[in-house]
C-alpha cells in the first residue's frame, strides 16, 4: 500500500509514535523517524535491518 511512499513521524522513539512508525513499515513505507530518544531509534534500527536511522 505505501510502497515508494515516504512518511515522517514524530516521537518514534516510543509510545503512538512508534506503534504508528511499525504500521507504516509493515505496510512498505520508507520512513523519516524524528524522537527524543536516540538510543531506542537506534534500537529500532538494530530490530529491523531495513530501517535506517541517521542521528
Amino acid at each position: 500500500m505505501y510502497n515508494h511512499k515516504t512518511e515522517l513521524v514524530t516521537g518514534s522513539s516510543s509510545g503512538i509514535g512508534l506503534d504508528i512508525a511499525r504500521g507504516f513499515y509493515k505496510q512498505g513505507a520508507n520512513l523519516v523517524l524524528n524522537g527524543h530518544n536516540k538510543e531506542k531509534l537506534i534500537l529500532l534500527m538494530r530490530c529491523n535491518a531495513e530501517i535506517h536511522v541517521w542521528v
